[in-house]
């Protein structure tokens, strides 16, 4: 995972006058496609995320793979 990421060229946008960065000791939702998984793995990678995972079958296996990488995971609904 860390050497597909480090081949990405990643740009952070952020809104004109917006603070960068996540804010100290206030939570985040961070929400995104399916398809934008592996992107958000790599770059949220060492700040303490906690996964939302479906609880159907292929949720299963997204969550084993998050787990093995280190993510705690919280099941959902299956729909």
């Amino acid at each position: 995972m860390t050497l597909l990421g480090l081949s990405w060229r990643i740009e952070y946008l952020r809104p004109p006058g917006g603070r960068s960065g996540r804010p100290r000791g206030r939570p985040v939702l961070y929400s995104f496609w399916h398809g934008r998984q592996l992107p958000l793995i790599f770059t949220h990678r060492r700040e303490g995320v906690t996964v939302l995972v479906s609880s159907h079958r292929d949720g299963e296996y997204v969550a084993r793979v998050l787990e093995a990488m280190g993510f705690p995971t919280i099941r959902g609904s299956t729909t």
